[in-house]
């Protein structure tokens, strides 16, 4: 397969082209865009009393790393897309899978297909089955903020 080697100074003039101290200002500066295009300021995360217990006791404290940072995945915003439901509020299961390693599901409501998995080494600290809710609000001051809790305490 030929593949075409793409000219990306084409659309700029060259009177507008940089000069070449300060190219390294404008790709800095185009990458702050794109990256913030791509990945907007994430909001908040606040995780409930009872949480932050379970996930220092079971040692899973990677477990909340691991729910905020499939906010940001390409996986997580197409799903999204197709279930507005995913936007406001989110079902999470930590599970051990018949292999012996722990597995984490998304749902839109907790009887439906998980739109997000992650499977984690088989050594990883787990004390069992653990559901988390997130939902999405703002906190006192009006910032975004997803509340992580469990389920019984809502």
């Amino acid at each position: 397969m030929k593949t075409k080697k793409l000219d990306t100074t084409a659309a700029v003039k060259s009177s507008d082209r940089p000069e070449a101290s300060s190219s390294t200002t404008i790709t800095k500066a185009f990458a702050e865009r794109l990256s913030a295009a791509i990945r907007p300021e994430a909001p908040r995360v606040l995780i409930s009393t009872g949480l932050a217990e379970i996930t220092k006791t079971c040692r899973t404290t990677w477990l909340i790393e691991a729910i905020v940072s499939a906010q940001q995945s390409v996986v997580m915003h197409r799903a999204n897309l197709f279930d507005a439901r995913l936007a406001s509020m989110q079902f999470w299961k930590l599970e051990i899978d018949s292999s012996g390693k722990p597995r984490l599901f998304c749902r839109a409501d907790s009887d439906e297909e998980a739109v997000y998995q992650q499977s984690f080494p088989s050594d990883s600290t787990i004390c069992g089955s653990i559901d988390i809710w997130a939902q999405f609000s703002r906190d006192s001051q009006g910032t975004p903020a997803w509340a992580l809790y469990l389920p019984s305490e809502h």
